[in-house]
């Protein structure tokens, strides 16, 4: 598969580690994109960025919790430090919606859903709109939403 608009192209795309954010990075990598696999999971991230550099690619991983403002800009100042620059952000993290009926609905597993997919997508927009405007050179956000969105 080609996108020569990808090629060279420098890409954070978080949770990485599986899933829609680990295919969307193997597309950019086989596009011949420069791929930052962003994810919670060390493990699972670890093994995505072995599979992609094995393949030919090009990745590198970092754990990263995307509700901690530090660790986020760590995140973009890790892209930097490895790649040069930052050219697409993929916005993919998030928690599976707690399916329990509202009457019932966890309290904690709540406020760390919002904290990652409301807060962390916000954080993550800070620090690489930054990132690209000290560039100045523009670049791309991609944020991803869930079909769960559409359900109450």
């Amino acid at each position: 598969m080609t996108f020569p608009i990808l090629e060279g192209k420098v890409a954070i795309i978080t949770g990485a580690a599986m899933g829609m954010g680990e295919q969307t990075a193997k597309l950019f990598s086989e596009a011949k994109a420069k791929v930052v696999i962003a994810d919670f999971n060390e493990e699972k991230g670890r093994a995505v960025t072995e599979e992609i550099n094995q393949s030919g690619g090009e990745a590198a991983f970092i754990k990263v919790d995307i509700s901690n403002a530090e660790d986020v800009r760590k995140m973009v100042e890790f892209t930097v430090e490895t790649y040069g620059k930052l050219d697409v952000a993929v916005n993919n993290a998030a928690l599976t919606p707690d399916d329990k009926p509202t009457v019932e609905f966890d309290e904690q597993y709540w406020d760390r859903l919002i904290a990652v997919d409301l807060k962390g997508t916000a954080l993550c927009m800070k620090y690489q709109l930054q990132q690209l405007q000290k560039q100045g050179k523009g670049g791309s956000i991609i944020n991803i939403s869930s079909i769960s969105g559409f359900r109450p």
